[in-house]
């Protein structure tokens, strides 16, 4: 189990190191934006980044999820096949979105934008969500393949003409607002070209439909279920907008995003290299309690980091906007940092459904979560803004998580560790409440703080039983190989 835990680790890493470089261009460039657009107009890009990332949703039709499964149970002969396959029905969906949404852009961005001239901004984020589908084909294949460091390099190379593109836009054209969807699409598809010998190589011009009509009915349901999830994570920018104003969606924005660095480096990649872990291990006579092993140390990984982005939040925010305007987004991000965390505990939850291909569970309990989420959200954005919006999503997720633990039990069920992960996520938010409520005008207080509070905080989990003995023996062998290292 040891060395199961080693790859899924390992893999997670290289998936990090290039899914990490899609956060840090938004860290790079806002301070940029900071000062070239208002609130306002930051509300603006934050509704259109959550616009073309609801549109990519649907184009890829829960595609990754659906290779890597087929893929790893299908004979060796039909997997060329197999790709060309979904790669040719994710195609036509793609095409016909595009055509919807150049069509119909006008009604879309009055809806979205909640405002006239964004027109072109609709198509720009149809093209985008084109781009990144075509793209993620041959990036489904490296990662089947466990070719992470080409995986990570075409990511990596993707995000840093993103950047330079931006850059120039910003710097030496006065289309800053739309240069900044556009540099999307050109990186995008550049990276495509990069990567077109990779689909080349692996595909067979042979549709199975044998193989189509399997998939799409696994897929359609899944494909919902990430609208719907997705919807689950985004919905709130939109009602802020409706209720309160794109000045809040602004603030409210920055504070999510900042929060979702948690997502990009450490839910994420581990999102990413499970899946093929779980498939290879399902089979294993120790399964069982390294799926149970994987689910509570994941959330402990997923809490610190929610204590260590909360804790410096506060002074990070005023280096990072050089605008004050945008200060006020710090109180945000403690709260949605911590809702993350039970997002994550869902990369190992869900597999107990697609298992037995339950996919239209997973459906079912997002959509009831969903139904909460919207239904909060207006009850409380109606009393406290974007702090409500923040708090309904907390509620949201913590309620989505009990629902799935609950309903996986009639399936491939994965024992969870409740009462561990319940004292780490209690001690993570009581070490991080003093932050919030005690002034520290003294940095370097502050400071010393800061680092007390992330030391101490695995040592009171060691006092309330969080590690097991065998545990406490492999970290002590870990620390002694890279000690004597």
């Amino acid at each position: 189990m040891i060395q199961d835990i080693k790859n899924t680790v390992k893999q997670s890493a290289i998936y990090g190191l290039s899914r990490v470089s899609f956060k840090l261009i938004a860290f790079i460039l806002f301070p940029l934006y900071s000062i070239y657009f208002s609130v306002d107009q930051y509300g603006i890009i934050v509704r259109g980044e959550i616009f073309w990332q609801l549109i990519f949703t649907t184009m890829i039709y829960a595609t990754e999820t659906a290779l890597i499964r087929w893929y790893f149970l299908t004979e060796e002969s039909k997997r060329k096949s197999l790709i060309f396959t979904q790669f040719s029905f994710v195609s036509v969906i793609n095409l016909a979105l595009v055509i919807i949404s150049i069509i119909f852009s006008s009604s879309i961005a009055f809806l979205i934008f909640n405002a006239d001239g964004f027109k072109n901004l609709v198509i720009y984020c149809a093209l985008i969500s084109l781009s990144e589908t075509i793209l993620g084909v041959p990036l489904i294949i490296l990662r089947i393949k466990e070719k992470a460091f080409i995986y990570s390099i075409s990511v990596i190379g993707e995000t840093l003409l993103s950047l330079v593109l931006q850059l120039y836009f910003i710097f030496y054209t006065n289309n800053k607002l739309e240069g900044i969807f556009i540099s999307k699409i050109i990186a995008s598809f550049i990276v495509v070209l990069a990567l077109s010998p990779v689909l080349i190589k692996n595909i067979q011009l042979k549709i199975n439909y044998t193989l189509l009509k399997e998939i799409t009915i696994f897929c359609f349901p899944l494909m919902l279920a990430s609208l719907v999830s997705y919807l689950f994570i985004s919905q709130d920018r939109f009602i802020l907008g409706y209720m309160v104003g794109s000045a809040e969606v602004g603030l409210y924005g920055l504070g999510s995003n900042i929060a979702g660095f948690i997502t990009f480096v450490l839910i994420s990649p581990f999102a990413l290299a499970f899946p093929q872990v779980f498939w290879r291990k399902v089979k294993d006579e120790n399964a069982g309690r390294f799926f149970t092993k994987s689910m509570t140390y994941s959330f402990l990984i997923f809490v610190y980091g929610a204590l260590f982005l909360s804790i410096i939040s506060p002074y990070f925010i005023k280096v990072f906007a050089l605008n004050p305007d945008y200060w006020a987004a710090k109180g945000i991000i403690p709260i949605k940092s911590f809702s993350l965390v039970f997002n994550g505990m869902q990369v190992v939850g869900l597999m107990s459904f697609y298992y037995y291909k339950k996919t239209s569970v997973v459906l079912y309990f997002l959509i009831i979560s969903n139904i909460l989420n919207v239904i909060l959200n207006i009850l409380f954005i109606s009393y406290w803004g974007m702090y409500g919006a923040a708090f309904a999503t907390l509620a949201s997720y913590v309620f989505s998580s009990f629902l799935m633990y609950v309903w996986s039990k009639k399936y491939y069920f994965i024992k969870w560790e409740n009462y561990k992960m319940t004292i780490a996520f209690i001690f993570g938010v009581l070490l991080t409440i003093p932050f919030y409520t005690i002034s520290q005008t003294n940095k370097i207080q502050y400071l010393f703080f800061a680092i007390i509070a992330l030391l101490i905080y695995p040592v009171i989990l060691y006092l309330f039983k969080f590690f097991e003995e065998a545990e406490i023996l492999v970290f002590k062998k870990v620390i002694r190989r890279f000690t004597n290292r």
